[in-house]
């Protein structure tokens, strides 16, 4: 038989696992309904904050694996992720202390179908905020293959996506634990209010054509000030080529070059003069 405290941290690493399965990059994104119950079942007493802890850094720190490629500029890539995701993971921490707090003051159900999704999307959108705020990892992107489930962004916002997403795991949590399929309807209930979205009026408008620019100019080059003049006329005649087609819209990737766009006049003007001479939009990165 595990210990309790050891059966608390192996939830709270499933739910990271879980958390992080749901994200871009892999097909699990239904898994974001269930991530956060291994996470619930593992809360209790002291330990809360430092569960939560745990499932953040294993979530973040899988989620975030991308920033381990930035090692090839410089080896402090290594010791700034880790400072990374030991910042975004407080965020769990406090999530799961809360929600502790409150459960031990008002009990479990107005706890996790009302303040937990209010709790964990404030602290989302407070991450998003301030010198180091960032969006990276927020819940609602787990449904980005379901745009049926994701209309209703529309009227409450991405972060409305997120709150009934906490909802549904809150509801799921108290159905198996009290064995109540009432819970368990909630949460079908939450998911097909959020489904509902599809009977939305569609918007009508003009179609646009839109170009995509790219390369496979290597990150090191882009990186690299010498080679601004060169990239500089590359993008700008792939550009002109791509205008040629009677776009509405040209897109860039974004940092094609190693300088700052929108800062900078002369790299400006170079992109401005092709939108009026293409007679279209230009969408690019300021970097």
């Amino acid at each position: 038989m595990i210990a309790k405290p050891k059966m608390e941290a192996l939830l709270a690493c499933v739910a990271g696992i879980g958390l992080a399965l749901s994200m871009p990059g892999f097909p699990f994104g239904p898994v974001v309904f269930v991530a956060l119950v291994p996470l619930f079942f593992g809360l209790g007493g002291r330990r809360s904050f430092l569960r939560g802890y745990l499932a953040g850094a294993v979530f973040f720190g899988l989620d975030l694996r991308w920033g381990l490629t930035l090692t090839r500029f410089s080896p402090l890539a290594v010791p700034g992720m880790i400072l990374l995701v030991a910042y975004l993971t407080l965020y769990f921490g406090l999530f799961s202390w809360g929600t502790e707090f409150v459960r031990r003051r008002f009990g479990e159900s107005w706890t996790f179908l009302a303040f937990g999704p209010l709790l964990f999307t404030g602290l989302e959108i407070l991450r998003a905020h301030g010198p180091l705020g960032s969006c990276f990892s927020d819940l609602y992107l787990g449904l980005y293959r379901f745009p049926s489930l994701i209309q209703g962004a529309s009227i409450v916002g991405p972060w409305g996506i997120t709150a009934a997403i906490v909802f549904v795991n809150g509801a799921v949590y108290l159905g198996m634990k009290r064995r109540n399929a009432v819970y368990l309807a909630a949460a079908a209930g939450m998911i097909g209010l959020m489904a509902a979205g599809l009977l939305l009026p569609t918007p009508t408008g003009t179609p646009i054509k839109a170009a995509v620019v790219a390369s496979t100019v290597p990150q090191e080059e882009k990186r690299d000030d010498r080679n601004l003049l060169p990239l500089l006329e590359k993008y700008v005649s792939l550009g002109k080529r791509a205008a040629a087609g009677h776009p509405g819209l040209i897109v860039y990737p974004e940092s094609i070059l190693p300088g700052y766009i929108l800062q900078d006049e002369d790299l400006l003007e170079r992109f401005s003069s092709l939108a009026k001479q293409g007679g279209c939009s230009v969408l690019l990165g300021t970097g």
